[in-house]
């Protein structure tokens, strides 16, 4: 029983090569011994290469010449004339067996109308049923067929041959799946830590905005509270224009040496350090005119110029201190949440 079950699958294995040889030369069957000998020859190699007993072709087919040319075969046909002579030129078979056999329904149909063909062959000659029923299969896949014998899923259905091809085809359409589905996933993790790292960004860039923001407004309004406005008088005064720190308005209204008095009693009231302001009694006398005249002296100078050079080192080991802040909170940013 298993050595019959080999040969009918060996059998149609090389139908294949009927169907195809039918194909290419519009004939069943080889026209002589010696290429149906040499053709079985061929066939018996490639089993071997493919670890599969070749004696198994002489034990299935022990005369070559049941694959020749022979018009007792199957109703006298030989050639696909032969067998539009005999079932006719359109055929339940012309349309059942072509398109995608891969769909059940198109091989359950195609089936059905070689079972037609075959009764209708069998009614012209009864004694060649199994042998016509096999040049209906050779037909159905060589000729009608548009994908050919040697498509999987043509071999699979009209000669009964489930080949690895053809059932492999869903899993390859799996891994294609699935490759498409880890891409997918992998752009989506790029997206998300990509717009993970802007945001981040962006609020340490907020941050730093926010802190400059800060640290100017704090030395523009320490600047202001510690370097007065009258420093263009202090520069007048030194130049010998105490004249024009007066308002145009009021210069010629008193004696010059008097108005001169006033401004420069009012520089003096309004010195950075206090050491160097007037009491107000020392104050009024110069102005009333018992002291002598009120002057700017080298020593105040050089008092103003080291308070304004002691505030810009301030300013720069203030600046640098807050920058030494602002890099340590960028330093332990926590990740949002």
């Amino acid at each position: 029983m298993g050595l019959e079950h080999c040969c009918q699958t060996l059998l149609s294995v090389f139908g294949m090569g009927l169907a195809q040889h039918l194909r290419e030369t519009s004939m069943f069957q080889f026209p002589d011994s010696n290429a149906s000998s040499a053709c079985l020859s061929d066939f018996q190699a490639k089993l071997a290469t493919m670890s599969i007993d070749p004696s198994l072709v002489p034990s299935c087919f022990k005369d070559s010449a049941q694959f020749v040319t022979n018009t007792s075969s199957c109703a006298g046909i030989v050639t696909t004339q032969d067998w539009i002579e005999k079932v006719g030129p359109i055929t339940p078979l012309n349309t059942a067996c072509r398109g995608d056999f891969s769909e059940l329904t198109r091989c359950s149909s195609c089936l059905d109308a070689g079972q037609k063909i075959n009764s209708q062959l069998s009614s012209i000659d009864p004694n060649a049923t199994s042998k016509c029923f096999y040049y209906t299969c050779l037909y159905a896949a060589g000729i009608v067929s548009e994908h050919g014998p040697l498509d999987a899923t043509t071999a699979a259905c009209t000669l009964a041959l489930p080949l690895a091809n053809s059932a492999t085809k869903k899993p390859a359409k799996s891994r294609d799946e699935l490759l498409k589905l880890v891409f997918g996933l992998l752009g989506a993790l790029i997206g998300v830590l990509l717009a993970f790292g802007l945001i981040t960004m962006y609020r340490k860039w907020d941050r730093k905005r926010k802190v400059n923001a800060s640290h100017e407004r704090f030395v523009s309004g320490f600047r202001a509270s510690m370097v007065p406005n009258s420093d263009w008088a202090w520069t007048l005064a030194k130049s010998g224009k105490s004249q024009e720190i007066l308002d145009e308005s009021i210069r010629d209204q008193g004696p010059k040496g008097v108005m001169e008095r006033f401004v420069l009693v009012g520089i003096l009231c309004a010195h950075v350090m206090v050491a160097f302001r007037p009491t107000i009694a020392d104050a009024l006398k110069n102005v009333r005119g018992r002291h002598r005249h009120p002057q700017i002296t080298r020593t105040a100078i050089a008092a103003r110029s080291r308070v304004v050079q002691t505030f810009m080192e301030w300013k720069l080991v203030c600046n640098r201190e807050i920058k030494n802040q602002q890099l340590k909170q960028e330093s332990n940013v926590d990740c949002p949440p």
